[in-house]
C-alpha cells in the first residue's frame, strides 16, 4: 500500500509575538486559522494535521472549523429558540404574507404548553424515541397533541433546511391527523336536523341576553366568531327597497383574535385586528327579519359612537369581547352546571351543536333558498382574494333574493309580495304597444312584483326589432 504523503509545515512569527502554522498538501496552502502563543504549540498543530492524513481521515482545516461551529450551534439552539424565531420569520405559505396574531399565538402556547418538556432541549438531541414517549404521555389529548405535533414537524423540516440536524425526529408512523370526533354523516344529519324555529330557540335560551344577538348573526350571515365580536356601529349599512323591505348590509373587516403569549412566555391580551385571510373582507346582507332585533340590541348593549362594538366585554379582566364569554362553562367545570352556549345546546337538544356549526348551518339555508356555491363561498369569506370587490358588488346585487327566502322560512313577511301581480293571461292578450304603457305607468314597486313581465316584455321588444331590420334589409335588396 502506498504511504500517505506528509506535510512539510513551516512556522512564521507573528509581529505580536505568536506563531501561524501553515502547510502545503498537494500544491494548495492551508491555514490553522488562529495564532499560537509558542513555537512548540503551532509545531503540535502541524504534527496532528500528519496524524489525520495517515489516518485517512484529514479534511481541510477551513472545513472543519466550519463544521465545529455548526455543531456548537447545533448543540446550543434549543427547539424553544428555533421555534420562537420560526414563528415570528413565518410567511403563510398561500398568502406570502407573515402569520396572523391567532396563528401566532396558537403556535406559541404549544411551544409554552405541550411540548414544553421538549422545548428547552437543544435540536440535535431531540430523538424519535422522546417523541414517542411525549406521544404517548398526551394520548389523554389527542386533538392538542397532534395539531403540536404538526406544528413541531414543520418546524424541524426547516430545522434540517438550515442543516442544524441531518435528519427530522418527527417520523412517528402512527402521527397521523386524529379522525373527526364526529363522521361527516352525522355532521350533515345534525345541520339538516336544525330549523330556523330551533335558531331562535337557541337565541332565546341563552342566559345573558346580549349573546341572543350574536347566536342570530351567527346562523344567518356566516360569519367567524371573532368577526362578528369585532362588529362595529359603522360596519353596518342601512337601506330600505322601493318594496318597503329592509336592504342592511354587514361589512367584515377585523376580527378578534384570543389571548395567548410571547416569545418569553408572558401572556397576550385579547387583540382586534385583520380578518383571517384577504378573502374574509367582504359585505353581505343582513336577513330582512334580523332588522328589528338588531336595531333592539344596539340601542341596549352595543357602545357609543360609530366605533362603538355591537358586542362589549362582559368580562372585567379584558377590555374587548372573546369567544369564551359566548361559550360560557361546561357543567364539568361548573360543578355541573352549564353557562352560555354550553347550557343553550343542552336545554334545545343539540348537544353536539358547536358555534362554528352555525356556519355550516347558513351556507346549508342560502343553498335551499337557490344560491349557488360560488356565492355561498363569498358570503363565508372563502373568495378568490384577486376578483373579492368587483365580486363583492355583484354578489349584493344578486342574492338578495336568496336572503329575503331565508327570512320568510323563518317567518318574516316580504312587503313585496303584498303588490298585486297583473294576471298572465289578461296580458298575454295585450299588443306590445299596450304593454309597454301598461308597463310605463307602474309605480317601482309594481314593477318589481312584476319583474317576469318585464323580461317577457323586452324580449318581445327584442324580437320586434330584429324582424324590423330584416324587413328593411329585404326590402333594401
Amino acid at each position: 500500500m502506498a504511504k500517505k504523503r506528509k506535510i512539510r509545515g513551516s512556522i512564521d512569527p507573528t509581529p505580536s509575538g505568536g506563531f501561524k502554522p501553515y502547510y502545503k498538501y498537494y500544491g494548495k496552502r492551508y491555514y490553522s486559522g488562529r495564532t499560537f502563543s509558542t513555537e512548540k504549540l503551532a509545531q503540535l498543530w502541524l504534527n496532528e494535521e500528519n496524524r489525520l492524513i495517515e489516518l485517512g481521515t484529514w479534511t481541510p482545516p477551513a472545513q472543519r472549523r466550519a463544521d465545529a461551529k455548526r455543531k456548537q450551534k447545533r448543540d446550543s439552539t434549543t427547539f424553544e429558540q428555533y421555534a420562537f424565531k420560526w414563528i415570528a420569520t413565518r410567511e403563510n405559505p398561500r398568502t406570502q404574507r407573515p402569520l396572523v396574531a391567532g396563528t401566532v399565538n396558537e403556535y406559541r402556547s404549544y411551544t409554552t404548553g405541550i411540548l414544553a418538556p421538549l422545548a428547552p432541549q437543544p435540536v440535535s438531541q431531540i430523538t424519535e424515541a422522546q417523541l414517542k414517549d411525549w406521544w404517548h404521555d398526551n394520548q389523554h389529548r389527542p386533538v392538542l397533541r397532534n395539531h403540536a405535533y404538526q406544528f413541531m414537524k414543520s418546524v424541524f423540516k426547516s430545522i434540517v433546511k438550515d442543516k442544524l440536524v441531518e435528519e427530522t425526529p418527527c417520523t412517528l408512523e402512527h402521527a397521523r391527523r386524529p379522525p373527526k370526533q364526529r363522521s361527516r354523516d352525522l355532521e350533515g344529519s345534525l345541520i339538516e336536523s336544525v330549523t330556523p324555529a330551533d335558531i331562535a330557540a337557541m337565541a332565546d335560551a341563552i342566559g345573558n341576553q346580549q349573546w341572543r344577538m350574536f347566536i342570530l348573526l351567527a346562523a344567518y350571515t356566516g360569519f367567524r366568531p371573532g368577526e362578528i365580536l369585532a362588529l362595529k356601529r359603522n360596519d353596518i349599512t342601512k337601506a330600505v327597497a322601493p318594496s318597503g323591505a329592509p336592504r342592511w348590509t354587514l361589512r367584515v373587516d377585523e376580527d378578534i383574535k384570543k389571548a395567548g403569549k410571547d416569545a418569553a412566555g408572558n401572556p397576550t391580551p385579547v387583540t382586534i385586528g385583520p380578518p383571517k385571510t384577504e378573502g374574509s373582507y367582504r359585505t353581505i346582507p343582513l336577513a330582512p327579519h334580523l332588522v328589528e332585533p338588531l336595531e333592539k340590541h344596539i340601542k341596549t348593549y352595543a357602545q357609543p359612537g360609530e366605533n362603538g362594538l355591537l358586542f362589549p366585554s362582559t368580562s372585567k379582566s379584558s377590555r374587548l369581547p372573546y369567544v369564551q364569554q359566548v361559550w360560557g362553562k361546561t357543567a364539568k367545570s361548573n360543578h355541573g352546571k352549564p353557562t352560555g352556549f354550553h347550557a343553550v345546546r343542552i336545554a334545545t337538544g343539540v348537544p353536539e351543536f358547536t358555534l362554528y356549526d352555525f356556519r355550516r348551518w347558513a351556507n346549508k339555508a342560502w343553498r335551499d333558498a337557490g344560491m349557488d356555491h360560488k356565492d355561498a363561498e363569498f358570503a363565508l369569506g372563502h373568495s378568490d382574494t384577486r376578483t373579492i370587490e368587483a365580486y363583492n358588488f355583484l354578489f349584493l346585487k344578486r342574492v338578495w333574493e336568496f336572503f329575503d327566502a331565508v327570512s320568510e322560512e323563518a317567518g318574516w313577511h316580504n312587503p313585496a309580495k303584498d303588490i298585486p301581480k297583473i294576471d298572465q293571461r289578461q296580458f298575454d292578450r295585450m299588443t306590445l304597444e299596450k304593454k309597454l304603457e301598461c308597463l310605463q305607468d307602474m309605480t317601482k314597486e309594481e314593477r318589481e312584483a312584476n319583474s317576469e313581465l318585464l323580461q317577457q316584455t323586452l324580449v318581445e321588444v327584442l324580437s320586434a326589432q330584429a324582424e324590423r331590420h330584416d324587413e328593411a334589409d329585404r326590402e333594401a335588396n
